[in-house]
């Protein structure tokens, strides 16, 4: 859904009202049994039935679930966090999550339900999945996807992104063969061999 100066003013005040759940029209895994998602959701689909649904997730549950234990333990959790510290990413050192495998594993379900959740309740949206890594990998054609998607003309993006780590994951994980291996195994087992946090 485009948004401009034309959208009904009350829809527009309620996703303002709710921007920490409705940041840009994005609605956030983990909020769907909130009482402002579910008033957002359910008059802007009102307002807009033919309104399209776009899934951003992740591939690899582990690198997501390793990204959040760094964020929480760093207490950086995006770009500001890294200006305000001035932190280069070259300088980030690897850390050993070996002993944080269960809140990895707690928050790894919990995206996943979310996901789950939130498809179940779009069930009746047109829809289109955007992986974070084609964004990352070929971001130009994943853009045409989402373009042809929309059913607008494509224009030029260029993407601004930050990584907690120049390096490859596998160089920021102590152990990292072992530590995947214990949680892919774990997570695969409680939700049927998968190793993505989506339904996909």
């Amino acid at each position: 859904m485009r948004i401009n100066k034309h959208v009904d003013r009350e829809v527009l005040a309620i996703a303002r009202a709710a921007y920490s759940f409705a940041q840009g029209f994005t609605l956030h895994g983990g909020q769907q049994d909130s009482a402002v998602y579910k008033d957002v959701l359910r008059k802007l689909i009102g307002k807009y039935p033919d309104l399209k649904v776009i899934f951003l997730t992740r591939k690899d549950a582990f690198a997501q679930a390793c990204s959040y234990m760094r964020a929480l333990k760093t207490k950086r959790w995006g770009l500001y966090h890294f200006r305000k510290d001035q932190v280069k990413s070259k300088d980030i050192k690897p850390m050993d999550f070996r002993g944080d495998l269960g809140r990895m594993l707690q928050f790894a379900e919990r995206e996943f339900k979310a996901r789950r959740k939130a498809r179940k309740q779009l069930r009746d949206q047109e829809s289109h999945t955007v992986f974070y890594e084609d964004m990352c990998d070929n971001f130009d054609e994943t853009m045409a996807g989402v373009f042809e998607f929309l059913g607008v003309k494509p224009c030029t993006v260029t993407p601004r992104t930050i990584k907690q780590a120049a390096k490859p994951l596998s160089e920021m994980v102590v152990a990292y063969e072992e530590t995947r291996n214990r949680f892919e195994r774990r997570f695969g087992d409680k939700f049927g061999g998968r190793t993505t946090l989506d339904v996909v």
